[in-house]
């Protein structure tokens, strides 16, 4: 049970935290932004890996964080690449979805911190442009 509340508190801290930073319009660091996975997408793989080791009989003790960590930091910087550049993706939702909705994935966020004087891809988010035909 103690599993469960933890990783759904961190799930939403995560999921707060990139609510906050899209409604402020507040673009987060890169490390600001890895901390949030963490909580967000992290919480939800320690999740599954958690409740699966409450209830296995071997390897109860092994430490699969750090593992669990990094996959969900590549599954999220990955679905966030995938969305501005995949044709197909965009099929299944929306074009450049992260861009529309205003919010700040890690593409994102290194581009406006590349070069903080270019005010372009912030006045975009800032939209949050609902039809794109």
């Amino acid at each position: 049970m103690s599993v469960f509340v933890s990783e759904i508190l961190n799930l939403h801290r995560g999921q707060g935290q990139d609510i906050y930073w899209r409604d402020h319009i507040k673009c987060p660091s890169e490390d600001e932004y890895c901390k949030m996975v963490i909580d967000k997408t992290g919480g939800l793989f320690r999740l599954a890996v958690g409740l699966m080791q409450a209830f296995a009989t071997t390897n109860k003790k092994t430490d699969f964080i750090p593992l669990v960590n990094s996959l969900a930091m590549y599954f999220q910087i990955r679905d966030d690449l995938i969305n501005l550049a995949d044709e197909e993706y965009m099929k299944s939702k929306s074009f450049c979805e992260d861009l529309t909705e205003g919010k700040f994935s890690f593409p994102i966020i290194h581009c406006v911190q590349k070069d903080t004087s270019d005010t372009k891809l912030i006045s975009i988010l800032k939209q949050r442009i609902e039809d794109v035909d």
